[in-house]
């Protein structure tokens, strides 16, 4: 019978390259709280914050080209 864990082969064999991930992963293990902010808040908050500044910017820029 086929078992699934956290540690499955096809799950992890496409990552197996990527340095980042394990780094990634070892910093959520020793650091569980800071993750979940920053998944659940930080990372609305920042899009949130782009999507402003984008907007400023087209906006002043729009203005700035029509003489106002």
């Amino acid at each position: 019978m086929f078992q699934l864990n956290h540690k499955s082969e096809a799950v992890q064999k496409p990552f197996r390259h990527c340095w980042f991930d394990i780094k990634l992963e070892k910093f959520a293990i020793q650091h569980p709280y800071l993750v979940f902010w920053l998944a659940f808040a930080g990372i609305p908050a920042a899009v949130l914050l782009t999507v402003g500044i984008a907007t400023a910017v087209l906006s002043q820029s729009l203005t700035w080209l029509m003489g106002r």
